[in-house]
């Protein structure tokens, strides 16, 4: 079982969602992410979910899909997997998630120097500092 205060939270986002709240479903499914959880743990709840159409504001939910495909790429030694995934961050940070843009320029820094991954490296660091997030 969880503790009192992330009950209450999954409640309050399960209220949302059935309000018909747009972003709750993303903003549930990444604050389990962090706390190292996830919806599948929970066995109602895609019943509920599916009553509603959520995929309004997906930027953390692709956020998630995306980390869930790199760390699945590191452990099989999946380079296609891993490439997918940064993918699914690029899409997140378009869809105003711009917390993924600490983890691609991770990616970059890490990555073979090449001259495409470094213009992808200087482009997300410069929208780090538009977005004002550190790494």
């Amino acid at each position: 079982m969880f503790d009192k205060k992330e009950e209450d939270a999954v409640e309050y986002y399960l209220k949302a969602i059935s309000l018909g709240e747009t972003k709750a479903y993303s903003n549930l499914e990444y604050y389990l992410y962090k706390r190292g959880r996830s919806i599948d743990e929970f066995e109602n709840l895609e019943k509920t979910i599916e009553k509603i159409n959520y995929k309004l504001d997906r930027g953390k939910s692709i956020f998630i899909e995306g980390k869930n495909k790199i760390e699945q790429g590191k452990r099989d030694n999946n380079y296609s997997l891993i490439k997918e995934g940064i993918k699914q961050l690029k899409k997140s940070v378009h869809l105003g998630f711009y917390d993924a843009i600490k983890d691609i320029i991770d990616y970059y820094e890490n990555e073979e120097k090449t001259k495409s991954n470094l213009i992808e490296l200087f482009k997300y660091k410069q929208k780090s500092v538009y977005y004002g997030i550190s790494n």
